[in-house]
């Protein structure tokens, strides 16, 4: 019984882990797909730091939870870093 429960214990943790950062507005979906783009392009590795970046512009604590125009906005904000980074 306890190694039926660890496991079940197991495998809810894995199940945690695997959804990572899905979720959020199915509505923006592919907006964060574009962010996630052009945040690898400016080599951003970790997704603390685009978060960081939310909270500063939109006093939210993680991209999926921010809505279309905020969306936008971010995106647009990616694109002038991104430009300023290859003028260099």
């Amino acid at each position: 019984v306890i190694g039926i429960l660890a496991g079940m214990k197991e495998s809810s943790r894995k199940a945690i882990r695997a959804k990572g950062r899905g979720g959020g507005n199915t509505a923006t979906e592919n907006q964060r797909r574009k962010i996630y783009r052009l945040t690898q392009e400016l080599g951003w590795d970790k997704p603390s730091r685009v978060d960081g970046l939310c909270r500063k512009m939109f006093k939210v604590d993680k991209v999926e939870w921010l809505d279309y125009m905020q969306c936008s906005k971010l995106i647009e904000a990616l694109k002038n870093m991104l430009g300023r980074q290859n003028a260099h």
